[in-house]
């Protein structure tokens, strides 16, 4: 009976263990498409809860003041994020980013960068400004 139980435990964590890393996958999933369709935009961590922090577009290369924030995920699991100075323009910047996602002891981390084609270019032919700005 004791090896039924210690199996059956070890079972319910590692289900656990693959849910979490399923929700990290779908949490990148989403900050990939807003990264690669979106224009300004930014992720702030609060309380645990992930959101996304969208901009009013100033000018062709500069965010301006906060348009909107929703939810990323509705989970109940405990959000963390480093995005490295990332300031909201995936135009001209990539994302790099480390996500961890946590529920009573069991972590998953993901670190990742995720990038799209450069569009916001100056006179010069150059991407304007310097990532993070």
């Amino acid at each position: 009976m004791v090896s039924f139980s210690i199996g059956f435990k070890h079972n319910v964590s590692a289900s656990d263990k693959v849910r979490m890393q399923q929700e990290a996958n779908l949490v990148i999933a989403k900050i990939t498409e807003k990264h690669r369709n979106g224009e300004c935009y930014n992720l702030k961590n609060e309380n645990g809860k992930l959101f996304f922090i969208s901009y009013k577009i100033g000018t062709a290369t500069k965010c301006s003041e906060i348009q909107s924030q929703t939810l990323v995920t509705e989970s109940n699991y405990i959000y963390k994020i480093d995005a490295h100075g990332f300031k909201g323009n995936p135009k001209k910047c990539d994302l790099n980013l480390k996500l961890i996602v946590s529920k009573d002891k069991a972590v998953v981390e993901i670190d990742t960068t995720i990038s799209r084609i450069k569009t916001a270019k100056g006179s010069n032919g150059t991407v304007e400004g310097a990532c993070g700005t």
